[in-house]
């Protein structure tokens, strides 16, 4: 009879629930930093992307009129991650962005994200025949 009486004791419901709900908080905590985490790689790649694109930009503003030297200045003052390659016609910017180790295996394979960009430079020639083109048109 005893045993009879334990069993029914081990059946009946529990009317606390604090264990549930910390359960579920932790669940939805790890849920949140995890949004948060990805957030903020997001927010540093759109950044690093944006430095890079306008590191491009003045250096090929700069290299179109002061030449080399001061480009690479410019672009390095902007963002000194860039690795830039000035041709006659365009600049080209790549950068690497950081990611952390477990995201970087596991979402790209270990390689990473990079940008390469490609900026025209200003051609003093070519703008002074559009111009020509243009007083022709009228």
């Amino acid at each position: 009879m005893t045993n009879c009486k334990q069993n029914i004791k081990s059946t009946k419901k529990m009317t606390s629930e604090k264990g549930i709900a910390a359960v579920e908080f932790a669940l939805a905590l790890m849920g949140l930093l995890l949004f948060f985490a990805i957030f903020i790689q997001f927010f540093i790649f759109f950044a690093a992307n944006e430095r890079a694109t306008f590191a491009g930009f003045a250096a090929s503003r700069v290299f179109s009129v002061q030449g080399i030297g001061p480009a690479v200045e410019t672009s390095e003052k902007i963002d000194s991650d860039s690795i830039m390659t000035f041709e006659t016609n365009r600049v080209a910017v790549a950068r690497q962005i950081p990611m952390p180790s477990g995201i970087n295996n596991f979402l790209t394979q270990g390689r990473g994200f990079s940008i390469e960009i490609e900026i025209p430079t200003f051609n003093e020639l070519d703008y002074k025949n559009r111009l020509e083109q243009d007083d022709n048109d009228f």
